[in-house]
């Protein structure tokens, strides 16, 4: 009953712990969905240049034929 005080500051410190991972996990996804959101933002963005640029190419060459 001496070293209780020991027993709760070591649950205290543990739990700690687990709360300081599971708030670094989390920063981490939201920033990996943002990252993850942008990259599809420019895919999609690379997407539509390049169709918009072929169906020119392809009215270029109806024109000259």
């Amino acid at each position: 009953m001496e070293n209780l005080h020991f027993l709760f500051a070591a649950y205290t410190a543990v739990w700690a712990m687990i709360f300081l991972y599971v708030w670094s996990m989390s920063r981490r996804t939201r920033r990996l969905e943002q990252q993850l959101e942008e990259l599809l933002r420019l895919i999609q963005a690379r997407e539509r240049a390049n169709a918009s640029s072929a169906s020119r190419a392809r009215e270029g060459n109806e024109v000259d034929t």
